[in-house]
């Protein structure tokens, strides 16, 4: 491992692999759809296009730009410039699927823009990585989560349980 830089991370470009399952993090394009406007916009203009926010989930390690990382402060921040919008960080935040009052499922990992106040201030000790100053909630890989789309996904969740903890390698 290279040497330490702000909060425990590596300095320079790094991958994040989690130890029990040996596999790394990594982003997935925002997916682009196209909406109509009205009709004068779409006679003079065409049909607009969106670009969604790109994603973070787990997978083998293949050395793709896409599972290299760095940070910027206490910033965890992908290395694919993404489309105009520029970098990515990742992001702490309600599961979506939580459906109202009573539903306390946990906070899902997601991608926000580096620059956005909604990036995540993470810090890393003994191989958790967690919000800075709560150590007690860290990113876990949950392979078959029993949320509603049984996908697996990136969760904060107790310390101290299965695929919590991840090692850095360098990202060449």
């Amino acid at each position: 491992m290279t040497s330490s830089q702000t909060n425990g991370f590596p300095s320079g470009e790094f991958r994040i692999v989690e130890m029990d399952s040996g596999l790394c993090l990594t982003t997935k394009p925002g997916i682009v759809s196209k909406t109509s406007g009205s009709q004068d916009y779409n006679e003079i203009h065409g049909m607009a296009t969106q670009t969604g926010d790109p994603s973070v989930e787990v997978l083998a390690v293949t050395g793709e730009p896409r599972q290299r990382w760095y940070t910027d402060g206490a910033l965890l921040i992908n290395t694919v410039k993404e489309d105009v919008r520029g970098s990515f960080a990742l992001r702490i935040k309600a599961d979506p699927m939580n459906f109202g009052p009573g539903d306390d499922g946990p906070e899902v990992v997601a991608m926000v823009g580096a620059g956005s106040i909604y990036a995540a201030h993470l810090q890393t000790e003994d191989g958790y990585i967690y919000q800075e100053g709560e150590p007690e909630q860290v990113i876990t890989y949950a392979p078959g989560n029993a949320g509603m789309l049984r996908k697996a996904e990136l969760i904060m969740a107790p310390r101290g349980g299965e695929h919590q903890r991840w090692r850095f390698e360098p990202g060449t």
